[in-house]
């Protein structure tokens, strides 16, 4: 993640804490984790960009990165007026 210039690299895996996502093949999914409970969206894939549909917010990623079980998304977000790029790592359990 990039923000303020600054580069923070966070490895879920090293801190016990985890960030799942299930993308089912009808558009739909569920995205949970630690601390989170699960919370259904809706998903299109159009060539490279990802669109996440939650009931509160809609996500557009970027897929960098897709093979048989590991993909890599990035996207911009702007939180509290602080824009940050980040970039995700999945992979498949």
């Amino acid at each position: 993640m990039v923000s303020g210039g600054s580069e923070i690299d966070i490895d879920l895996s090293e801190t016990g804490m985890s960030l799942c996502f299930r993308f089912d093949d009808d558009g739909t999914g569920a995205t949970w984790g630690t601390d989170i409970s699960e919370e259904s969206f809706a998903y299109s894939l159009d060539g490279n960009v990802l669109v996440v549909e939650q009931p509160l917010e809609t996500l557009v990623f970027t897929v960098n990165a897709l093979s048989g079980n590991e993909m890599s998304l990035s996207t911009s977000v702007t939180e509290e007026g602080v824009s940050m790029q980040m970039t995700f790592w999945l992979l498949r359990i």
